[in-house]
């Protein structure tokens, strides 16, 4: 009786390992050999989302456009800043830490720009020798020399800018000198006359030199 047990157990052992060595060699699992690697599904190309909604980048209305180079906004500010940097130096020219220098530039830059009259743009040189002259002097000097030179100046453009000196004043004026000439040497049955024909010759001669 105990052999017949003895040889079922041994029997049952023997299927045991049979078992375990068999599965482990179907599972990959035998020393020295690698398992096999494990494939990735393909996902497919990528489609891309259409319903998305792209970033907006159009410009914002409220934002006011930047103002160009050169642009009356840009000629405005850059006026208004000189006026403002030229008061606060001759409000007070040592605690302002503006340059005097470039204070005169700027008086000369806004009366070339005819931003300033003439007699403004003296005055306001007059003010600046006066703060930057050595002594009393030399004041006086300079500003008798700033006046002369403005008055120089001021009876070359009267003279340029007169109609006197022009072609067409000049051929009115000898032809006024032609009409009295012969109105001399005629005769009138009184002052009406003579002043109506005085009056519709030169009419004429102005038409004629002037082009009017």
């Amino acid at each position: 009786m105990r052999a017949i047990v003895l040889s079922l157990l041994l029997a049952l052992a023997l299927a045991a390992s049979w078992l375990v060595l068999d599965g482990g060699e179907r599972a990959g699992t035998q020393p020295g050999k690698a398992a096999p690697a494990q494939l990735t599904p393909d996902p497919g190309p990528v489609v891309a989302d259409t319903d998305a909604t792209p970033p907006d980048t159009r410009q914002q209305d409220s934002a006011p456009p930047p103002a160009e180079p050169g642009s009356p906004l840009d000629t405005y500010l850059a006026r208004e800043q000189a006026r403002q940097r030229m008061f606060e130096y001759f409000e007070d020219p040592q605690g302002s830490g503006i340059p005097a220098e470039e204070i005169r530039e700027l008086i000369d830059h806004l009366e070339q720009g005819e931003e300033i009259v003439a007699a403004e743009a003296m005055s306001m040189k007059l003010l600046w020798l006066k703060l930057n002259s050595a002594d009393e002097e030399d004041y006086l000097q300079a500003a008798q020399a700033l006046r002369e030179a403005y008055r120089e100046r001021w009876e070359r453009n009267t003279q340029r800018n007169s109609p006197t000196l022009s072609p067409a004043y000049t051929d009115y004026k000898t032809r006024e000198a032609t009409i009295l000439a012969e109105m001399a040497q005629r005769s009138f049955p009184d002052a009406q006359a003579r002043d109506d024909y005085l009056r519709e010759k030169l009419l004429e001669a102005r038409k004629q030199s002037f082009g009017q």
